[in-house]
Protein backbone atom coordinates (compact mmCIF):
# COMPACT_ATOMS: atom_id res chain seq x y z
CA UNK A 1 0.00 0.00 0.00
CA UNK A 2 2.69 2.56 0.90
CA UNK A 3 4.14 1.63 -2.53
CA UNK A 4 0.93 2.48 -4.33
CA UNK A 5 0.48 5.40 -2.05
CA UNK A 6 4.03 6.80 -3.36
CA UNK A 7 3.60 5.17 -7.01
CA UNK A 8 1.40 8.82 -7.76
CA UNK A 9 4.17 11.22 -6.22
CA UNK A 10 6.90 9.68 -8.23
CA UNK A 11 4.89 9.52 -11.42
CA UNK A 12 4.38 13.01 -11.42
CA UNK A 13 7.92 14.11 -11.51
CA UNK A 14 8.44 15.91 -14.90
CA UNK A 15 11.36 15.78 -17.52
CA UNK A 16 12.30 12.39 -18.88
CA UNK A 17 15.97 9.62 -19.00
CA UNK A 18 16.98 7.56 -21.29
CA UNK A 19 14.05 8.69 -23.57
CA UNK A 20 11.91 7.42 -20.41
CA UNK A 21 9.76 10.07 -18.72
CA UNK A 22 11.06 10.76 -15.21
CA UNK A 23 8.56 9.49 -12.97
CA UNK A 24 8.56 5.87 -15.13
CA UNK A 25 12.35 5.43 -14.15
CA UNK A 26 12.45 6.11 -11.07
CA UNK A 27 9.34 3.76 -10.58
CA UNK A 28 11.53 0.82 -12.32
CA UNK A 29 14.88 1.75 -10.41
CA UNK A 30 12.53 1.73 -6.65
CA UNK A 31 11.40 -1.37 -7.62
CA UNK A 32 14.86 -2.88 -8.62
CA UNK A 33 16.37 -1.03 -5.58
CA UNK A 34 13.21 -2.86 -3.11
CA UNK A 35 13.82 -6.05 -4.96
CA UNK A 36 17.57 -6.09 -4.66
CA UNK A 37 17.74 -5.17 -0.83
CA UNK A 38 15.25 -8.12 -0.15
CA UNK A 39 17.76 -10.30 -1.92
CA UNK A 40 20.28 -8.99 0.55
CA UNK A 41 18.55 -9.16 3.27
CA UNK A 42 17.61 -12.54 2.85
CA UNK A 43 20.78 -13.85 3.47
CA UNK A 44 21.21 -12.56 7.36
CA UNK A 45 18.05 -14.44 8.06
CA UNK A 46 18.38 -17.05 10.99
CA UNK A 47 18.20 -20.22 10.14
CA UNK A 48 15.21 -22.65 11.33
CA UNK A 49 15.06 -26.09 11.13
CA UNK A 50 11.90 -27.47 9.01
CA UNK A 51 8.80 -28.13 11.08
CA UNK A 52 8.70 -32.08 8.89
CA UNK A 53 11.96 -32.94 6.80
CA UNK A 54 10.20 -35.62 6.29
CA UNK A 55 7.62 -34.37 3.95
CA UNK A 56 8.28 -34.59 -0.15
CA UNK A 57 8.37 -31.74 -2.08
CA UNK A 58 5.70 -30.30 -3.47
CA UNK A 59 6.32 -31.23 -7.23
CA UNK A 60 2.91 -31.53 -8.74
CA UNK A 61 2.19 -27.91 -7.88
CA UNK A 62 -1.44 -26.63 -8.36
CA UNK A 63 -2.43 -30.08 -7.53
CA UNK A 64 -1.17 -29.80 -4.33
CA UNK A 65 -1.92 -26.41 -3.59
CA UNK A 66 -6.03 -27.89 -4.46
CA UNK A 67 -5.18 -31.28 -2.04
CA UNK A 68 -4.33 -28.90 0.61
CA UNK A 69 -7.28 -26.83 0.35
CA UNK A 70 -9.12 -29.91 -0.05
CA UNK A 71 -7.52 -30.63 3.98
CA UNK A 72 -8.33 -26.62 5.45
CA UNK A 73 -12.48 -27.49 4.06
CA UNK A 74 -12.75 -29.90 6.77
CA UNK A 75 -12.17 -27.19 9.08
CA UNK A 76 -14.96 -24.99 9.34
CA UNK A 77 -13.18 -21.84 11.29
CA UNK A 78 -10.27 -22.27 9.10
CA UNK A 79 -12.97 -22.16 5.97
CA UNK A 80 -14.42 -19.04 7.26
CA UNK A 81 -11.09 -17.55 7.78
CA UNK A 82 -9.75 -18.02 4.08
CA UNK A 83 -12.92 -17.03 2.93
CA UNK A 84 -13.08 -13.64 4.87
CA UNK A 85 -8.99 -13.73 3.66
CA UNK A 86 -9.95 -13.64 0.09
CA UNK A 87 -12.75 -11.53 0.42
CA UNK A 88 -10.91 -8.56 2.50
CA UNK A 89 -7.90 -8.71 -0.22
CA UNK A 90 -10.70 -8.90 -3.30
CA UNK A 91 -12.25 -5.44 -1.69
CA UNK A 92 -9.03 -4.02 -1.01
CA UNK A 93 -7.48 -4.66 -4.74
CA UNK A 94 -10.91 -3.24 -6.10
CA UNK A 95 -11.00 -0.60 -4.01
CA UNK A 96 -7.72 0.69 -5.43
CA UNK A 97 -8.42 -0.09 -9.12
CA UNK A 98 -11.40 2.14 -8.60
CA UNK A 99 -9.80 5.08 -6.44
CA UNK A 100 -7.06 5.53 -9.40
CA UNK A 101 -9.72 6.52 -11.88
CA UNK A 102 -12.18 8.22 -9.71
CA UNK A 103 -9.06 10.67 -8.80
CA UNK A 104 -7.44 10.82 -12.07
CA UNK A 105 -10.82 10.72 -13.95
CA UNK A 106 -13.55 11.80 -12.32
CA UNK A 107 -12.62 14.21 -10.18
CA UNK A 108 -9.47 15.70 -12.12
CA UNK A 109 -6.87 15.04 -9.71
CA UNK A 110 -3.53 14.75 -10.10
CA UNK A 111 -1.89 11.41 -9.63
CA UNK A 112 0.05 13.29 -6.41
CA UNK A 113 -3.51 13.67 -4.66
CA UNK A 114 -4.70 10.38 -5.91
CA UNK A 115 -2.19 9.19 -4.34
CA UNK A 116 -2.94 10.79 -0.77
CA UNK A 117 -6.05 8.77 -1.02
CA UNK A 118 -4.57 5.76 -0.97
CA UNK A 119 -2.39 7.42 1.81
CA UNK A 120 -5.29 8.57 4.16
CA UNK A 121 -6.83 4.46 3.39
CA UNK A 122 -3.43 3.38 4.25
CA UNK A 123 -3.50 5.67 7.60
CA UNK A 124 -7.28 4.03 8.33
CA UNK A 125 -5.88 0.36 7.68
CA UNK A 126 -3.23 1.17 10.37
CA UNK A 127 -5.30 2.54 13.12
CA UNK A 128 -7.91 -0.18 12.48
CA UNK A 129 -5.10 -3.18 12.67
CA UNK A 130 -4.48 -1.41 15.55
CA UNK A 131 -8.15 -0.97 17.28
CA UNK A 132 -9.11 -4.58 16.33
CA UNK A 133 -7.30 -6.73 18.96
CA UNK A 134 -8.34 -4.64 21.57
CA UNK A 135 -12.48 -5.78 20.43
CA UNK A 136 -11.04 -9.67 19.70
CA UNK A 137 -10.21 -12.90 21.93
CA UNK A 138 -8.41 -16.00 20.54
CA UNK A 139 -11.83 -17.81 20.78
CA UNK A 140 -14.54 -15.08 19.43
CA UNK A 141 -11.63 -13.71 17.08
CA UNK A 142 -14.49 -13.66 13.93
CA UNK A 143 -17.14 -11.91 15.66
CA UNK A 144 -15.95 -8.58 14.85
CA UNK A 145 -16.02 -9.63 10.87
CA UNK A 146 -19.77 -8.82 10.35
CA UNK A 147 -19.45 -5.68 12.24
CA UNK A 148 -16.17 -4.60 10.25
CA UNK A 149 -17.18 -5.65 6.50
CA UNK A 150 -20.68 -3.77 6.99
CA UNK A 151 -18.53 -0.73 8.63
CA UNK A 152 -16.74 -1.10 5.18
CA UNK A 153 -19.32 -1.58 2.83
CA UNK A 154 -21.21 1.48 4.50
CA UNK A 155 -18.40 3.50 3.68
CA UNK A 156 -17.83 2.73 0.46
CA UNK A 157 -21.52 3.04 -0.24
CA UNK A 158 -21.00 6.57 0.80
CA UNK A 159 -18.58 7.35 -1.88
CA UNK A 160 -21.50 6.64 -4.42
CA UNK A 161 -23.68 10.13 -3.14
CA UNK A 162 -20.01 12.25 -3.82
CA UNK A 163 -21.72 13.51 -7.22
CA UNK A 164 -25.13 14.54 -5.49
CA UNK A 165 -23.06 16.95 -2.78
CA UNK A 166 -21.76 20.69 -3.29
CA UNK A 167 -18.91 20.80 -4.82
CA UNK A 168 -17.03 22.18 -1.72
CA UNK A 169 -17.48 19.24 0.54
CA UNK A 170 -17.03 16.41 -2.17
CA UNK A 171 -12.94 16.22 -1.53
CA UNK A 172 -13.44 16.14 2.41
CA UNK A 173 -16.56 13.60 3.07
CA UNK A 174 -14.17 11.52 -0.26
CA UNK A 175 -10.84 11.50 2.41
CA UNK A 176 -13.16 10.75 5.29
CA UNK A 177 -15.35 7.70 3.45
CA UNK A 178 -12.00 6.06 2.19
CA UNK A 179 -9.93 6.46 6.23
CA UNK A 180 -13.53 4.85 7.57
CA UNK A 181 -12.77 2.13 4.83
CA UNK A 182 -9.58 1.45 5.54
CA UNK A 183 -10.28 1.54 9.18
CA UNK A 184 -12.96 -1.02 9.01
CA UNK A 185 -10.95 -3.19 6.71
CA UNK A 186 -8.03 -2.92 8.97
CA UNK A 187 -10.27 -4.14 11.72
CA UNK A 188 -11.57 -6.83 9.70
CA UNK A 189 -7.88 -8.26 8.42
CA UNK A 190 -5.77 -8.30 11.40
CA UNK A 191 -8.03 -11.03 12.99
CA UNK A 192 -8.29 -13.14 9.90
CA UNK A 193 -4.64 -12.78 9.02
CA UNK A 194 -3.94 -13.92 12.88
CA UNK A 195 -6.11 -16.66 13.01
CA UNK A 196 -4.79 -18.20 9.34
CA UNK A 197 -0.98 -18.23 11.21
CA UNK A 198 -1.98 -20.14 14.56
CA UNK A 199 -5.09 -22.45 13.70
CA UNK A 200 -2.75 -24.67 11.22
CA UNK A 201 -1.20 -27.69 12.55
CA UNK A 202 2.24 -27.12 13.43
CA UNK A 203 3.88 -29.17 10.91
CA UNK A 204 1.42 -27.94 7.89
CA UNK A 205 1.70 -23.89 8.66
CA UNK A 206 3.96 -23.20 5.60
CA UNK A 207 1.50 -25.51 3.29
CA UNK A 208 -1.45 -23.78 4.92
CA UNK A 209 0.13 -20.25 4.33
CA UNK A 210 1.10 -21.09 0.24
CA UNK A 211 -2.85 -22.64 -0.52
CA UNK A 212 -4.18 -19.43 1.92
CA UNK A 213 -1.85 -16.83 -0.51
CA UNK A 214 -2.92 -19.02 -3.51
CA UNK A 215 -6.64 -18.73 -2.83
CA UNK A 216 -5.96 -14.92 -2.17
CA UNK A 217 -4.43 -14.28 -5.08
CA UNK A 218 -6.71 -15.53 -7.15
CA UNK A 219 -9.21 -12.95 -5.67
CA UNK A 220 -7.06 -10.15 -6.45
CA UNK A 221 -6.78 -11.45 -9.94
CA UNK A 222 -10.57 -11.27 -10.39
CA UNK A 223 -10.62 -8.11 -9.21
CA UNK A 224 -8.55 -6.67 -12.63
CA UNK A 225 -11.51 -7.81 -15.06
CA UNK A 226 -14.43 -7.03 -12.61
CA UNK A 227 -13.40 -3.58 -12.13
CA UNK A 228 -12.90 -3.58 -15.86
CA UNK A 229 -15.98 -4.53 -16.18
CA UNK A 230 -17.37 -1.93 -14.02
CA UNK A 231 -15.37 0.96 -15.54
CA UNK A 232 -16.94 0.45 -18.74
CA UNK A 233 -20.71 0.41 -17.19
CA UNK A 234 -20.55 3.19 -14.34
CA UNK A 235 -18.55 5.88 -12.91
CA UNK A 236 -16.02 5.03 -10.21
CA UNK A 237 -17.99 6.49 -7.84
CA UNK A 238 -21.16 4.11 -8.46
CA UNK A 239 -18.62 1.01 -8.84
CA UNK A 240 -17.30 2.17 -5.62
CA UNK A 241 -21.23 1.86 -4.00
Amino acid sequence: LLGIALSGIILDRPGHILGVEAGRYYVGITVLGVALAGLLLSYGASFKPPACASRPFPWAGPWNTLKSMRGILRDRLLTIGLAADIFIWFAGSIQILIINPLGIQQLQLSKTATSFLIVTQLIGIVVGGLVSPKLVTPERWHRVLPPAGIGMGVAMLTMAALPFLPPGIVLPVLYGAIAVAGFFGGMFLIPVESFLQVRADPTRKGEVWATANFAVFTGILLSGPLSNVMHAAWRPTTSMG
